[in-house]
């Protein structure tokens, strides 16, 4: 029986290639191959301004490319939104960059990449994907500060896969406990909180000129209005679009 792996069309052996075509994985189509791109894998549920800024400053420190990668679930968080509608969320706010912004969208599933009979960790074989999507060995990975301090074996290089680590500093752990080989310390970006605007947007007590003020892009909070997520509901309408069947991916990219 194939593994999901195998059904995804991709291949990890040595010298392995992709099976798919690059735009099935991808919102937009790599520029170049042999670039150093950075995955930034987290729920974005939903993406917000720091977010926003940790990608904005990865490319400062010498970063090509950016992908965004949605995750499916978390061990960590509660996810309260499809994933669809999730990456169109990263989409729209994208979209909203500037055009020498250089960031993509991961659009497959990622939970593929977990081979549960092996024990193999999911980052491992999806950075193995990524580099085999960009033809290139060079790429990083972002990581919050407080791991550094919460999990010590992160401070292990073993402990991850990326070629670079881009640290975003994270409110409390402004500085790490020791170097992080590799590592590549971003400045502390605003700090918005995914949770806490969820939690408000689901308040009709709160105002939009409120939710306008904690990080979410206008067109993130136009789409969300638009279907309806969090229980902020549109005008006229009385349930929510929160599933993944209720959003396909089409918001057009420049």
């Amino acid at each position: 029986m194939a593994s999901a792996a195998e059904e995804a069309g991709v291949a990890f052996s040595a010298g392995a290639t992709v099976n798919r075509a690059v735009t099935e994985y991808l919102a937009k189509p790599v520029a170049r191959v042999g670039m150093r791109v950075v995955a930034f894998v987290g729920t974005f549920d939903p993406i917000h301004e720091g977010h926003l800024e940790t990608a904005r400053q990865c490319l400062a420190a010498g970063a090509d490319e950016v992908l965004f990668i949605p995750k499916m679930v978390s061990d960590s968080k509660s996810v309260a939104t499809g994933r669809r509608h999730r990456i169109n969320m990263v989409l729209a706010a994208i979209a909203e960059e500037a055009e020498d912004a250089r960031f993509n969208v991961y659009t497959a599933d990622p939970s593929v990449f977990l081979d549960t009979s092996k024990g193999d960790f999911t980052l491992k074989r999806l950075l193995q994907h990524v580099a085999e999507l960009y033809h290139t060995r060079l790429v990083g990975e972002v990581c919050g500060s407080d791991a550094f301090h919460q999990y010590p074996a992160s401070l292990n290089p073993q402990y991850f896969y990326g070629q670079d680590i881009y640290i975003a500093l994270r409110p409390g752990f402004e500085t790490l406990p020791e170097p992080v080989p590799n590592g590549r310390l971003l400045q502390q970006t605003p700090s918005h909180s995914s949770s806490q605007f969820r939690a408000n947007a689901s308040d009709p007590t709160i105002s939009l000129d409120t939710l306008r003020g904690q990080g979410a892009p206008q067109a993130v909070l136009d789409y969300i209005l638009r279907h309806g997520l969090y229980s902020r509901l549109p005008d006229g309408q009385h349930e929510s679009f929160s599933s993944d069947e209720g959003a396909p991916v089409v918001i057009a990219m420049h």
